[in-house]
């Protein structure tokens, strides 16, 4: 399942979108089974997020996931869909 984006284009997205792919946290298996996407939209960038459950051990991961700039761009930029107080 997919969400879809709203068009709008605040002038703070100039910047682009990134995603890091990440191995299980607790066994370290690299090959997940995905249970659910969504595409996050902020203005005219997307990026595909996912949440997977890790076939070694059942762990619960995201991956793709924000990269740490891209985390730190959204919690400034997207009042909207983040908590900031």
């Amino acid at each position: 399942m997919i969400r879809t984006c709203a068009p709008a284009t605040p002038p703070e997205t100039a910047r682009r979108l990134s995603t890091e792919q990440v191995h299980c946290c607790v066994c370290g298996q690299s090959s997940p089974r995905r249970l659910y996407t969504e595409r996050y939209c902020l203005g005219t960038e997307t990026a595909d997020l996912s949440v997977n459950a890790c076939r070694g051990c059942g762990q619960i991961y995201a991956s793709p996931r924000l990269d740490s700039k891209s985390t730190q761009f959204v919690y400034i930029n997207d009042q909207e869909q983040t908590i900031s107080h």
